[in-house]
């Protein structure tokens, strides 16, 4: 277990990157199929249809595919050690 697990209150930097890789990639993938053949923001401006679509796809990442991800990558992100110390801290800091 390295130093960052264990003082931090949240997993290190590098699990946070590949678990948002993790959500994102598949939800870019899905959003290239559905976006192109539907035609709604086809016709807009560059910088309009980036704007909506970088709109859509982090509401989805945020609110759907990272709580999802972060559920199912919880052993991983959060070992038993780490959330004991996460439960110790909290109890301490509200206590």
């Amino acid at each position: 277990m390295t130093g960052a697990e264990q003082s931090g209150l949240g997993p290190p930097a590098w699990k946070q990157i590949l678990s948002v890789v993790f959500g994102l990639y598949p939800l870019l993938m899905v959003k290239l199929k559905l976006f192109p053949g539907t035609g709604i923001i086809g016709k807009w401006s560059p910088s309009g249809e980036m704007l909506i679509s970088t709109l859509i796809t982090s509401t989805i990442l945020g609110v759907v595919v990272m709580p999802f991800v972060t559920r199912m990558m919880g052993f991983w992100l959060y070992p038993p050690r780490i959330v004991r110390l996460l439960q110790k801290r909290i109890s301490s800091a509200l206590g």
